[in-house]
């Protein structure tokens, strides 16, 4: 591949994996926050498991563009 293509794209993929590990920042401290807040267990615990949810697949798009970066690494360095 070109080797400024794999720069650019080296560029995108760092700058998404900055946006994903700042909105688990996010989220996680929105989930910790619900136990700060007086509400009825249903409600709780339904709030609990949509985090819950959304973190994990949060973390599995950030291993997954983790593998991507590595590759694109791998990559780079081949064409030096």
């Amino acid at each position: 591949m070109n080797k400024e293509y794999l720069k650019e794209k080296l560029k995108h993929l760092i700058a998404f994996r900055t946006n994903l590990m700042a909105l688990i920042i996010v989220l996680g401290g929105g989930v910790s926050g619900l136990f700060f807040i007086p509400m009825n267990p249903a409600k709780f615990f339904s709030f609990l498991f949509i985090g819950i949810f959304y973190l994990l697949l949060i973390v599995s798009n950030l291993n997954n563009l983790n593998k991507e970066i590595k590759e694109a690494l791998e990559g780079l360095k081949n064409d030096i």
